[in-house]
């Protein structure tokens, strides 16, 4: 199994991550999943999955005196057009970008779903 410290074992990470969140513990393995230049996306799919989970917003949100980060929200939105099976390619790019969250491949890959992201948000019916 990949440790955390492997630079493409971003989904090591995430699980690892939110295991430990669960768990209530803390450790260097644990810092280092957000430390690996894809912390970014190892935010937006925790993110993601303690939309879907209500124990693990509840313990990240427990980590914090604010509760749950906004800082971490407001990450997640700006990844919200890609797929969550996708967050894997976006963690390559920026461990490649040296966490640069911007240039000329991350630009790219996030041009493609945002505009699929546009598309399909236009073509959702109104509610009103």
């Amino acid at each position: 199994m990949p440790s955390v410290y492997d630079k493409d074992a971003y989904s090591q990470r995430v699980n690892y991550a939110a295991q430990c969140f669960l768990r209530g513990t803390d450790s260097r393995h644990f810092d280092t999943c957000f430390e690996m230049y894809d912390g970014a996306a190892v935010v937006t799919a925790l993110v993601r999955r303690a939309e879907k989970n209500p124990r693990l917003h509840s313990a990240i949100a427990a980590q914090w005196r604010e509760g749950f980060p906004q800082s971490w929200k407001d990450t997640a939105a700006q990844f919200a057009a890609v797929p969550t099976r996708r967050l894997v390619d976006l963690a390559a790019l920026f461990r490649a970008n040296d966490g640069a969250r911007t240039g000329n491949h991350v630009d790219a890959f996030l041009a493609q779903f945002s505009q699929h992201h546009a598309t399909a948000t236009l073509a959702q019916p109104s509610l009103l």
